[in-house]
């Protein structure tokens, strides 16, 4: 079943709180992980831009809660099916994480479905943490009035040092053979944003492995250069 493989892939995440690293957000991370170990808000939301971490410290969460003994869901709002399934049984005591919850926005099914999630999970007495960007509001005033009522903490952009410091973690942690100056070409001359800059990461990666080559500076510049204009 889709949703219990996205729960078990929870605890064995390679995103804890522990390699949270960068200062900027330093603050959101020792909130939400307060918040995670004591019993006080239970209704959560993360706010910030893309890049910003809502994606790790959710992660995190459903860790450091699985570790803990108790159950943790980790669904990105792009599986409403998922969302459905939790809907479909009872919850107790447990850590209910959605991810990117502005892909409902002016939806109006994906809308209703955050109000029952909401209010299933409040009757639960459970903890619940949405993640969104800072653009656009819900059409439903019931929704939004929830929404209005969480423990909101804002996440904010990294500077540059941060964005190459987070990319030289993964190549380290996912053990890449890719140069470390790398990271500083792809942030001068690609884009800022995270996610961006980790898929061409791996696509570099997957390239030079499907050629059976080293991955050098030219490499990596010639591929940089190739999409460039596909860049928003």
């Amino acid at each position: 079943m889709l949703l219990q493989q996205t729960l078990d892939l929870s605890i064995k995440s390679q995103k804890t709180f522990d390699n949270f690293i960068c200062s900027t957000n330093m603050e959101a991370k020792k909130m939400l992980e307060f918040y995670i170990k004591n019993p006080s808000d239970t209704m959560i939301l993360l706010k910030g831009d893309l890049g910003t971490g809502k994606s790790h410290l959710l992660h995190a969460a459903c860790h450091l809660y699985q570790l803990s003994g108790r159950h943790a869901s980790y669904i990105p709002m792009r599986n409403p099916a998922d969302i459905e399934s939790l809907l479909s049984r009872p919850l107790s005591g447990e850590l209910v994480c959605i991810d990117d919850i502005h892909n409902a926005l002016l939806h109006d099914d994906l809308e209703h479905l955050l109000f029952r999630l909401y209010n299933h999970v409040e009757l639960a007495g459970c903890k619940l943490i949405w993640s969104m960007s800072n653009k656009g509001e819900f059409a439903r005033k019931d929704l939004k009035s929830r929404q209005q009522s969480m423990l909101a903490i804002d996440l904010f952009p990294y500077s540059l040092d941060e964005i190459n410091l987070i990319l030289l973690n993964y190549l380290r942690s996912s053990q890449s053979q890719i140069p470390e100056d790398v990271c500083r070409v792809l942030i001068k001359n690609y884009t800022r944003s995270l996610p961006k800059l980790i898929n061409k990461l791996k696509e570099i990666e997957e390239h030079a492995c499907s050629l059976q080559k080293k991955i050098t500076m030219k490499m990596a510049k010639d591929l940089i250069s190739s999409d460039l204009h596909q860049l928003d």
